[in-house]
């Protein structure tokens, strides 16, 4: 009886051996899968990271080119009495305007316009007098 539960026990040995190879290769087999999929996954974050760096940049760069291009039209506008009764005449047809809209913010915007012309040309100026590119 010993020595057949013995001779069980040594098979039991070998077959729980067995698999803890077997689950040992498979462990090893995952482990290299998970690395692989690590690397591939920070070389894809990699990647991304440059999309967004530059798409960054050339957002900037369009941005800066759009604000000296807004800056070199406004800086184009001829200031003074033709401005002036530009803007008049738009606040009063605006003013005659029967909609239900409210103009008001336009009317405003319209009217301190001669003022923000000449702020702008200012600023125009200064910046580029200055060594500041914007």
């Amino acid at each position: 009886a010993y020595a057949a539960t013995h001779q069980d026990m040594e098979v039991l040995a070998e077959v729980v051996s067995g698999e803890a190879r077997t689950h040992q290769k498979d462990m090893q087999q995952l482990r290299q899968e998970v690395s692989s999929s690590s690397a591939s996954l920070e070389k894809e974050v990699h990647k991304l990271q440059q999309v967004v760096a530059d798409m960054a940049k050339q957002t900037a760069a369009a941005v800066k080119q759009h604000s000296t291009d807004v800056l070199s039209a406004v800086r184009q506008i001829e200031g003074g009495p033709e401005l002036e009764a530009i803007t008049g005449g738009v606040v009063e047809r605006l003013k005659k305007v029967s909609l239900r809209t409210d103009h008001s913010p336009i009317l405003a915007a319209l009217e301190c316009m001669p003022d923000l012309h000449q702020r702008v040309c200012h600023v125009h100026d200064k910046v580029s007098s200055s060594n500041v590119h914007y």
